[in-house]
């Protein structure tokens, strides 16, 4: 997918294989999406499996460059949004050879004036230079193959960028066969020459991490220019450094731990849980890792790019209760920052202690069946909250049907506090909808304070006063008598996540639903709250909207978090089946109207978004004057910019070291394995995210600065 612009019209173009064709999409100002038009294969348009795509402007419009199995077609976009084919360069039309189609991935640029492209073709190990006429024609301006003209980092050329240094304009591509990257001088006159290349068997120059190279991002810092490739098996990242002469040397590699090696991460396997927080003047956010059984710390400094930093797995260091970390959530006790994660297999809860240097030391831990706690079998969700000068902590526990109360004391130990069923009775009322609850939020309203739990079929609603007793305070259940009651259809299957926000003089909840089957009952759901008194509240439905139902809302929504941009009202939702985040507008009227959204591989002017494949938990803060968002996914951590324009732009990655994972292109977490949930917060000055992965059991620790 590519984002442009026409005359202001702002534009995404995306690439469909499955359904061989185009789609354009209209962004609106207000942070919306409309479909404009499509293109499939027939009609002109040569879109047979169609893959890479890059957009560049002309005077009446943009052109496309679409990477396909006959070749390289060009697509031309008029402002009304609609799309005319254009010229197909195809091996043996005019002067291209037979390198020229399947193409895989496309870059244009210009060079002295005049637009050209590069394409791969990773069948033919080649890579192409292409010119394109102002008239919408194209022509060879040449070829490098493997194995010819020095070119040897060419066999299954798959991914490719074009960089400037020194004046010199150079493309550089990936070779999957090969095991190596090639350097490739773009003379003036519109030709091409090997500069050089880096490869495996240049182990003694210190390439280690190069072995089936995929995917490559060249970029600069300080004046000099470095690329980072990921690659295929063996969980690894290569960071090359190109001088001006276009030669490349190591800069640095990581990879995931295995037998004790050196320069390795152990704990990124599959992240789930992630959170955001400051320390100190340093950034960090905090993963959980659902194989590694662990939590790692994880900086991101302000050029986009994350540093492992700390991370504890279970059964290290005195870290009882982090098998399957699913959830996190930070608070500050005696002057002390603490983590507590929830631990779904081992049934329990992890108080970990953060210091102001980033490093986490096992505080306590409490277990389901021991010590008076009860209701931890399955503990899913976790969130932290303060009446008084006392804080606790509240867990939903999944096979338990109900939740546990936790005191936090100021020397970092845990009491048991309470707990609620459903079907157990209060003063108030019987807990009703606490079947499966699978997420948990806490809010503050007067001299009250609430939790607001989504479970299997609705929301359940908990009075906690201030001797912490917890009390029925109402629900919300989409099921009576074993039938669904209509309006509530979205909340009929498996609420994933819930977040309590004030609008206007309401407040409200929103949850995310999310089904394991891919039905009509998922997506998002707007509760209006109510303040009639006595410590309980009134709840009704508002408004929602559903995939493919009444709106464009993306994939199986597992998470959801809301936040103020300009003076709109939005939620952040991640999508399971999607893999991607969407934004949805909350209207005062209490309706809800899908915006801008993201997927794995969206193109960003700041980058490429690469760790969104099934998303899970998902929180925003704000460094300075910008507003993030960090989301933990399957492998690793994304983090996303939002714009007062209600957008959403890459900023950075942090991708797990586990050997499943094919994003080795940045330094690895070692604790960043299918993250659940994530927690952003500040501390001493600088910014955190805590981060739950379910797969390594334990968490991550990130630490966000301000971009430069």
């Amino acid at each position: 997918v590519k984002a442009f612009s026409i005359n202001g019209t702002q534009f995404a173009i995306a690439t469909s294989p499955s359904d061989r064709g185009v789609q354009l999409i209209r962004i609106h100002e207000n942070g919306t999406l409309s479909p404009a038009s499509s293109a499939q294969f027939g009609g002109g348009f040569w879109l047979w499996t169609p893959r890479g795509v890059d957009v560049f402007g002309t005077d009446d419009g943009a052109r496309a460059l679409v990477g396909n199995y006959y070749g390289v077609q060009l697509i031309d976009i008029h402002e009304n949004g609609t799309m005319s084919p254009g010229y197909l360069a195809w091996s043996g039309r005019g002067n291209f050879t037979q390198e020229i189609g399947p193409a895989y991935h496309v870059r244009t640029f210009t060079l002295n004036g005049s637009q050209y492209a590069v394409s791969t073709a990773r069948e033919d190990n080649a890579v192409n230079l292409i010119k394109i006429h102002e008239n919408g024609t194209m022509t060879s301006a040449g070829t490098a193959v493997n194995n010819e003209g020095g070119y040897d980092a060419l066999d299954g050329a798959n991914d490719i960028d074009v960089f400037v240094r020194d004046g010199a304009t150079y493309a550089v591509a990936t070779g999957y066969n090969s095991h190596g990257v090639q350097i490739i001088r773009i003379h003036e006159n519109g030709t091409m020459s090997n500069a050089s290349s880096a490869k495996f068997i240049h182990y003694t120059a210190g390439y280690r991490a190069i072995t089936f190279p995929l995917f490559i991002d060249a970029f600069a810092i300080g004046g000099e220019t470095y690329t980072v490739s990921t690659i295929a098996y063996g969980g690894a990242v290569q960071m090359i450094h190109i001088d001006d002469e276009g030669n490349p040397s190591h800069a640095g590699w990581v990879r995931k731990e295995r037998d004790q090696r050196p320069n390795t991460y152990n704990d990124l396997g599959r992240t789930r849980g992630i959170a955001a927080f400051a320390l100190g003047s340093d950034t960090y956010a905090a993963v959980a890792s659902y194989d590694d059984d662990a939590v790692s710390l994880v900086r991101i400094h302000g050029n986009g790019t994350l540093v492992p930093g700390a991370s504890v797995s279970d059964y290290t260091g005195g870290f009882e209760e982090l098998t399957r970390s699913a959830s996190a959530a930070v608070a500050e006790v005696a002057n002390r920052t603490y983590a507590a994660v929830a631990a779904e297999y081992d049934d329990g809860v992890q108080l970990i202690r953060i210091d102001d240097d980033g490093i986490l030391h096992a505080a306590d831990s409490a277990s389901d069946g021991a010590g008076g706690y009860d209701a931890l079998d399955g503990a899913k969700a976790v969130d932290t909250f303060a009446i008084g000068n006392d804080t606790y902590a509240i867990v939903a526990s999944r096979f338990d049907d109900g939740v546990q109360l936790i005191r936090i004391h100021g020397n970092g130990t845990l009491a048991p506090w309470g707990s609620a069923f459903n079907g157990t009775a209060s003063a108030t009322g019987t807990f009703d909808t606490l079947i499966e609850p699978l997420a948990v939020d806490t809010f503050a309203a007067g001299n009250d304070t609430y939790a607001m739990v989504a479970a299997k079929d609705g929301v359940q609603a908990i009075h906690i006063d201030e001797n912490g007793t917890m009390s029925h305070a109402g629900s919300l259940s989409a099921v009576s008598g074993g039938s669904v009651t209509s309006g509530l259809e979205v909340l009929s299957g498996a609420a994933q996540g819930i977040d309590v926000f004030g609008m206007g003089n309401g407040t409200y909840a929103i949850v995310a639903s999310g089904p394991p089957q891919q039905t009509a009952t998922a997506g998002l759901q707007l509760v209006n709250i109510t303040f009639p008194g006595n410590g309980t509240l009134g709840l009704a439905p508002a408004g929602s909207v559903s995939p493919g139902v009444n709106s464009t809302l993306i994939g199986l929504p597992r998470d959801v978090d809301t936040l103020v941009i300009g003076n709109g009202t939005y939620a952040i939702a991640t999508t399971w089946y999607g893999w991607g985040v969407q934004l949805v507008r909350i209207h005062e009227n209490g309706t809800l109207a899908p915006g801008a959204s993201v997927v794995n591989g969206t193109v960003t002017a700041t980058g490429t978004f690469d760790v969104l494949t099934y998303p899970r938990g998902v929180d925003t803060f704000a460094i300075g004057n910008g507003t993030y968002a960090i989301v933990p996914a399957r492998h690793g951590a994304q983090l996303i910019r939002i714009h007062e324009n209600a957008t959403m732009s890459y900023a950075g990655t942090a991708v797990d070291q586990s050997p499943s994972s094919s994003h080795p292109r940045y330094p690895r977490f070692d604790t960043l394995s299918w993250g659940e949930g994530a927690a952003a917060f500040a501390s001493g000055g600088s910014t955190y995210a805590i981060v739950a992965s379910h797969i390594d059991d334990g968490v991550q620790l990130i630490r966000m600065t301000e971009p430069a």
